[in-house]
């Protein structure tokens, strides 16, 4: 299991062994008397359906840590559940991964329904500088804090730009993300510019050829 991370928004488990019908529903419900913030499953099949896997945040990493402490090894209907401790990073990975693969993201409380870039929103970031062996992952670390629901790296002739579009949750994030333009990722001074899933579009599409 991974050790435990302190982290201000909350404490994060990754489930594994889940029913594959499994829902967010039944996930609270495995978790009842927990104050739970988030539910990402991770790993989407093609058919949208959960893997068996999610990350699941806490209200504090002290209910995190008592659920893996309890809950570990417990039953969901035919299936034990094996619980692990996680990280934001993690959680938010998964959530891109799934988006990118086509399937509806389960994220955040009720109110905040997401997006896949594209999808209408003025949410999206461009950024240029990247090192070349800049992954995903790398990225979602970059704006670590920040709900993202989509990463895309932009290729020119098969191989990374230094480019990328990313897509937040709301506004604010976006606005948030901003803040660490002409920050550093490796050495590099990463560039933010504001952009739109019109642009992100055209870009990617462009980027095939």
């Amino acid at each position: 299991a991974h050790q435990p991370v302190q982290m201000s928004g909350g404490g994060y488990i990754r489930m594994r062994g889940m029913p594959y019908s499994a829902t967010e529903a039944d996930v609270r419900a495995h978790f009842q008397g927990f104050e739970i913030l988030n539910v990402v499953f991770a790993g989407f099949n093609r058919a949208g359906r959960p893997s068996g896997e999610a990350f699941v945040q806490f209200g504090t990493e002290a209910e995190a840590q008592q659920a893996i402490a309890t809950m570990d090894r417990q039953m969901m209907g035919t299936r034990y559940i094996e619980l692990f401790s996680a990280t934001e990073a993690e959680s938010n990975l998964a959530l891109v991964r799934s988006a990118r693969a086509g399937a509806t993201p389960y994220m955040q409380a009720p109110g905040h329904p997401q997006r896949v870039m594209g999808g209408g929103g003025e949410c999206v970031l461009r950024m240029r500088g990247l090192p070349f062996r800049c992954t995903e992952q790398d990225i979602v670390m970059f704006f670590n804090g920040l709900e993202i629901t989509r990463v895309q790296i932009v290729f020119a002739g098969g191989r990374p730009s230094g480019e990328a579009f990313v897509e937040f949750s709301a506004p604010h994030y976006c606005s948030a993300a901003m803040q660490r333009n002409m920050t550093n990722m490796q050495n590099r001074y990463i560039e933010l510019f504001p952009s739109s899933p019109q642009e992100a579009e055209q870009v990617l599409t462009q980027s095939m050829f």
